[in-house]
């Protein structure tokens, strides 16, 4: 459920089916409007609930702040709930929430079977984001910037190296994955376990540099070990989508 464009790669990979029956088990995408929460309400069958927005925490994109009062939590209740989650920082905010039957998963959001190491490309793709209401963050994040330091060759996939510079990255988890597993770095300004990932401080444009002319000396290379070890830090069964599982 939900509209995020992601889910669709990770809905093949689990073989998961469009909702039309209250009774056959579920897994719930999002509970981001109203509609969606009268579903969960009304589902009679075996559900999971995967959260697609911090918002449905009660988080705030922007401060991170927790409210209850905005939390999906206080709308569905606790009983008969399911919750999967991806990483530390989620499971943190649902706990947060008084969730005790949270699950922790690693999976990823690209089927990682079309995510096959590669020759590193002479490109560089980078994430751009920022929000356009905060006047003094606008121009830090302006494509103009980084084709200055780093040249006019922002394309994908040919890429050898993945930069993320949004102020709230997690939108950006899909691509970091699906590089990390082809065997590229992703540098970016949030923290982040995926061991492809390396965290650079945005202010500090000097080590970024060094750092991209470093994995540029790897171009027409295939980064084998850097794409097993990310392999091996997801959980690719589909254990969690069966009811003994959380029992």
């Amino acid at each position: 459920m939900g509209d995020h464009g992601r889910y669709n790669s990770f809905k093949d990979f689990y073989s998961l089916e469009d909702y039309t029956d209250i009774n056959k088990p579920v897994v719930f995408y999002g509970l981001n409007n109203n509609r969606d929460i009268k579903k969960w309400i009304k589902h009679k069958g075996f559900k999971v609930y995967l959260p697609a927005a911090i918002e449905e925490t009660g988080g705030h994109q922007q401060h991170w702040e927790l409210r209850d009062s905005d939390s999906v939590f206080t709308k569905i209740g606790f009983e008969d709930l399911n919750v999967v989650v991806q990483d530390e920082v989620w499971e943190y905010l649902v706990k947060s929430n008084g969730v005790k039957n949270c699950k922790k998963v690693r999976f990823t959001w690209r089927d990682h079977r079309m995510c096959k190491p590669t020759p590193l490309g002479d490109k560089i793709y980078i994430h751009f984001g920022h929000y356009p209401e905060i006047n003094e963050a606008t121009s830090f994040f302006q494509k103009d910037r980084f084709v200055e330091l780093l040249g006019d060759d922002l394309i994908y996939p040919d890429t050898f190296i993945h930069i993320i510079t949004a102020m709230y990255p997690i939108y950006a988890e899909t691509t970091g994955q699906a590089m990390g597993l082809m065997g590229r770095k992703t540098f970016s300004t949030w923290p982040n376990l995926n061991p492809s990932y390396e965290l650079y401080p945005p202010a500090d444009m000097d080590r970024l540099i060094k750092r991209v002319n470093i994995e540029r000396q790897k171009i027409g290379t295939v980064q084998s070990e850097l794409a097993e070890e990310v392999h091996n830090f997801f959980d690719f069964s589909d254990d969690w989508l069966y009811e003994d599982y959380w029992k």
